[in-house]
């Protein structure tokens, strides 16, 4: 049995909870982590992740922008706060997302996705042209998404 106060138990459950698809199992655990510690930083990003594959995506932002407040730069996280604006239709939002993210550290992969929402905005001149970058930056494009911007 875990000890109720251990939070690194149960912060390392949660984690393996969730590498294993139990999410609502991982929900829970890391749930308890924040409860007990809101500064356990690593249970922030855990819980946004099982949350995404539920479809919370409201949460799951709120979560990994939770942990951006103890790593402001770190673009993969912000990487995933703008796939879940995109899975919300808010484009701009995610537009902004990548924006910052870009000017931090301007991943090919990251035009690539910022591509999609140019393209949800149906801006198609500015989503060819992130599409291009990213390709220029060694991405591998969809073959569909080549065709439909006519790459």
């Amino acid at each position: 049995a875990i000890k109720p106060d251990y939070v690194a138990a149960y912060a390392n459950r949660g984690s393996l909870y969730g590498s294993t698809g139990k999410f609502e199992l991982a929900i829970n655990d890391l749930t308890k982590v924040i409860q007990k510690d809101p500064n356990y930083i690593s249970a922030y990003p855990n819980r946004a992740t099982a949350y995404l594959e539920y479809g919370k995506y409201d949460e799951a932002i709120a979560d990994y922008t939770k942990f951006l407040e103890f790593k402001p730069n770190d673009v993969d996280i912000m990487n995933m706060i703008a796939v879940c604006y995109q899975h919300l239709k808010k484009y701009e939002e995610s537009i902004t997302v990548f924006n910052k993210m870009i000017s931090i550290n301007p991943k090919p992969i990251f035009y690539l996705n910022r591509s999609y929402s140019w393209k949800g905005l149906n801006k198609i001149d500015e989503a060819r042209k992130d599409a291009l970058t990213a390709k220029q930056g060694g991405v591998d494009i969809p073959a569909g998404y080549v065709q439909f911007l006519g790459l």
